[in-house]
């Protein structure tokens, strides 16, 4: 039992590298600017997360079932620590990550908002300039043909 639930931690983990590998991926295309591959991200995260999902169910079924004597108790939890401390490791660089993936999205997200304001001010001028424009000039001009 100990070693099915050893096993499958171990499959667990893989499966956050390789949602970590994702991440970095992403990230080192979103420092420089590229956000296009967005949607596919997270449509591979959210595979990934699904797949998660099975494992931990079935963690949660073995850990129920796992050893009856304290014996066997304290040898499955020996052989299952370094595998949750990997876990641990693996879900904080995860963590460092998002958190400068956000940091990228954020910054878009300003660049977008002034890139916005800026043709709305520049819209704004226009429209103003031909109001002006076609009173000064246009209507007098009419009137004389």
């Amino acid at each position: 039992m100990a070693m099915d639930l050893a096993k499958l931690l171990l499959s667990k983990n893989r499966a956050l590298e390789r949602f970590l590998t994702l991440s970095e991926e992403f990230l080192a295309l979103a420092e420089k600017g590229d956000l296009d591959g967005m949607e596919t991200f997270h449509a591979g995260r959210d595979r990934i997360l699904q797949g998660l999902e099975l494992y931990d169910r079935r963690i949660g079924q073995l850990a129920s079932e796992a050893a009856a004597t304290p014996e066997q108790r304290r040898a499955a939890v020996a052989e299952i620590l370094p595998i949750l401390a990997e876990r641990d490791r693996i879900l904080a660089r995860i963590a460092r990550c998002d958190e400068r993936i956000l940091g990228c999205i954020e910054r878009e997200r300003e660049r977008v908002t002034r890139e916005m304001n800026g043709a709305r001010k520049a819209q704004s001028t226009l429209s103003k300039f031909k109001s002006g424009w076609v009173a000064d000039s246009g209507e007098g001009l009419d009137r004389k043909l």
